[in-house]
């Protein structure tokens, strides 16, 4: 994430995405991914708010920004880093920055002006 983070400046905040590379068998037979958390970061990087397990598309993330981050788009079938977001009046819907911790777990994030 440094590359992002680098990027940021004082109107921008980030969000944070993450799950478990353990894939999970649904009752379909396909392969599920489980998001375990979201957290929105201020530009110095500093976690100002979250949502725990499990996260799901509609979450509304309360931070101390004025408005809330809303979760509208994770896929937990097929592309997981294409995740959508609202916050105020702006949207994405696209790749977020991605990439595996010493964990397993994969971290996604998107800055977002705010």
């Amino acid at each position: 994430m440094a590359v992002l983070v680098n990027q940021l400046d004082a109107a921008t905040s980030f969000l944070e995405a993450s799950h478990s590379g353990t894939l999970i068998l649904t009752d379909l037979g396909l392969n599920e991914i489980n998001w375990n958390q979201a957290a929105v970061y201020d530009h110095s990087c500093r976690k100002i708010g979250s949502q725990g397990s499990p996260i799901s598309p509609d979450d509304a993330i309360t931070s101390e920004l004025k408005w809330t981050v809303v979760l509208t788009l994770l896929d937990s079938f097929r592309d997981y880093n294409w995740i959508g977001m609202c916050y105020a009046d702006y949207c994405f819907e696209g790749y977020f920055a991605c990439s595996l911790d010493p964990k397993g777990y994969n971290l996604c994030a998107h800055s977002f002006p705010c």
